[in-house]
């Protein structure tokens, strides 16, 4: 099993107190494992653990969609910052065929999704904005991965990426 980085905030748990969280989904490190352990003792299976996620996915993306609603401006500028972030990390020198085959990555994207009722989405193996390293929008930097993978993966280079970079 991986294991998930910690980090320190000074903010103690209104639960416990401690301050030491996991920086993934900011929970206290305590109260998640008393958490596990007592889900465990209850014999809540894992299935049962995924149709409650799955039903609080749904309810936070109602959630998003509303405050999207309600913000507009702050959702326009996020957008816009995306935009720009990917128009600067997108080089002149790139080919017209170069920049077909990044075009024909998401036209494949949507097709998947129209036919197989899955969204799917063009992810960037090397993140644009992320933490260390940033990435080129530029077609060897691209993969289809189902929304569900592309959420998992997050912000993050997967260790095959990882493994096949040059260095």
């Amino acid at each position: 099993m991986r294991r998930k980085t910690q980090f320190y905030d000074g903010q103690p748990c209104r639960r416990c107190g401690s301050t030491k969280r996991y920086v993934s989904y900011r929970a206290c490190v305590k109260c998640a494992l008393l958490k596990s352990i007592r889900n465990r003792a209850a014999g809540v299976s894992a299935e049962r653990t995924r149709r409650a996620y799955a039903k609080y996915t749904a309810k936070h993306k109602a959630r998003i969609q509303k405050w999207k609603l309600e913000n507009p401006a702050k959702t326009a500028e996020s957008t816009a910052r995306r935009r720009a972030a990917k128009l600067k990390r997108t080089p002149a020198w790139l080919t017209k065929d170069q920049r077909r085959q990044m075009r024909r990555m998401y036209e494949e994207a949507a097709r998947r999704t129209r036919e197989t009722g899955v969204k799917w989405q063009v992810d960037h193996i090397v993140p644009l904005l992320g933490n260390g390293v940033c990435g080129l929008h530029v077609p060897w930097n691209l993969q289809l991965l189902t929304g569900l993978e592309n959420q998992k993966k997050g912000n993050k280079i997967l260790a095959e990426a990882a493994d096949q970079s040059p260095n």
